[in-house]
């Protein structure tokens, strides 16, 4: 149990450092795995059919996300040498084992961090990075844009986040569903004209937003989209 966390605070975390996470079920899957083997597996070369099942995870999870992978890896095994030094312990089949004897604040510390990296740490960690892949099926199903985050944009209309995209995608929108929305601009309230869509940020689910078409809309880094604080803490 105390490796699963260990996993799966080091997934999460090294995910949204590299925004490249995997899904919460590929997760829990590498994270039970690999520690379940470790515990089984105690006879000669046990290391090495441990080793190739973490190599089989490599190709199904990991090929196309190199540096979530290397991110992981150094996380996890930061973690495990600090529970070596307060907790004691060993390696087994490159994984931690902590003595039985040990109290349980590990687990409760583990089981905490956890929680704060899925309900809130997760956006913290992405505002490390301000440039998202993202995907607007109206525009493309197939085609990834790039989305800068302002963290002061968050303007919202009932707990549905407003992007900004340039005008000149207008004409993708035009059938969809239009709703006004009451923005705060230094000359007071003004009424925006928003537009029903969707958007997927890679490594994350589709969301629901509206999508505000501006005028000559200038990012950084020749972002497309002006993305909104909410479609993390949401």
């Amino acid at each position: 149990m105390v490796q699963f966390f260990t996993m799966m605070i080091s997934c999460m975390t090294a995910g949204y450092l590299s925004l490249q996470p995997l899904s919460i079920k590929q997760m829990l899957v590498y994270s039970l795995v690999l520690p379940f083997a470790a515990c089984s597996m105690w006879m000669e070369y046990s290391w090495f059919y441990v080793l190739t099942i973490e190599v089989l995870f490599f190709l199904l999870y990991f090929r196309c996300r190199i540096r979530t992978y290397a991110c992981m890896l150094t996380l996890r095994f930061l973690l495990s040498f600090t529970w070596i030094v307060f907790y004691r312990g060993g390696i087994h089949n490159f994984q931690y084992f902590f003595p039985l004897r040990s109290p349980l604040s590990l687990f409760v510390i583990e089981c905490i961090v956890l929680v704060l990296l899925y309900r809130k740490w997760n956006y913290w960690l992405g505002r490390l990075r301000y440039v998202y892949e993202c995907r607007i099926p109206q525009i493309s199903k197939t085609a990834w844009m790039k989305g800068y985050l302002d963290s002061g944009n968050m303007l919202a209309s009932d707990d549905i986040a407003v992007i900004f995209i340039d005008e000149h995608y207008q004409t993708y929108f035009e059938k969809e569903r239009i709703h006004y929305v009451i923005m705060n601009t230094m000359g007071g309230d003004a009424p925006v004209m928003c537009y029903e869509g969707m958007i997927q940020i890679r490594g994350f689910e589709m969301k629901k937003v509206l999508v505000c078409c501006r005028e000559n809309l200038r990012l950084p880094m020749h972002c497309q989209i002006l993305l909104n604080v909410n479609l993390w803490l949401g």
